[in-house]
């Protein structure tokens, strides 16, 4: 007796014969969509493409005279730079827009100035803080200003964050000012207990004037 043949093929062919062709690209797209989706890396460098999304700002990403200019734009650049591909930039509404973007795969990774709160950290790696505004802005700009002669500075978050909540709030935020004619306070440091023991609270549509005018 001579063993049973294999029957190669015998399983595809059955599927064809009850289902048609159709089944095999359902099939074989069924099996494709297993496969391990390739990591960041791999996908810029299978793309030839760095994509960054971020947002419009001085502190970010800006159309110059001479083309695109920022901060983060910088980074960026010199990061597709060192991988040896393209740079996309995709302009998003907002730092939150900027982390949609990666968070559904439409960019690789956000340079947006993004703040990285608790909740932000939960969905999405951030790297290490770069932007020290007093160390590296703020004195830089006051000490070239007191040599340009009278001068005033005014620094301002634009939004609280507490601790209980982690996210952007409302309310009243710090701001420090300087310069002639600013008479100084009591205040010995930029924080929000300090901001509390001030005299000056008001609406944000004051602060312009009283600073601009003194």
């Amino acid at each position: 007796m001579q063993p049973k043949p294999a029957l190669r093929g015998g399983r595809r062919r059955d599927i064809r014969s009850r289902f048609g062709v159709p089944a095999i690209v359902l099939l074989s797209l069924m099996i494709g969509t297993c496969s391990q989706m390739p990591g960041t890396y791999e996908q810029v460098r299978l793309l030839g493409t760095l994509k960054v999304a971020t947002r419009n700002s001085p502190m970010a990403y800006y159309l110059g005279a001479s083309g695109p200019e920022g901060p983060e734009y910088e980074l960026a650049s010199g990061f597709a730079r060192r991988l040896g591909v393209a740079l996309e930039m995709r302009v998003a509404p907002s730092g939150t827009a900027a982390l949609a973007e990666v968070l559904s795969n439409r960019a690789h990774i956000a340079a947006a100035g993004i703040t990285a709160s608790e909740p932000r950290q939960e969905q999405a790696l951030f790297g290490p803080v770069y932007q020290r505004i007093d160390q590296h802005i703020v004195g830089p700009v006051h000490e070239f200003l007191k040599s340009q002669g009278p001068y005033r500075i005014l620094i301002s978050p634009d939004h609280p964050t507490f601790l209980r909540t982690k996210t952007h709030s409302h309310g009243y935020v710090p701001f420090a000012m300087c310069g002639n004619g600013i008479a100084p306070d009591a205040a010995t440091a930029y924080n929000e207990p300090s901001a509390a023991k001030s005299r000056l609270k008001m609406p944000g549509y004051e602060l312009m004037p009283l600073f601009l005018k003194g």
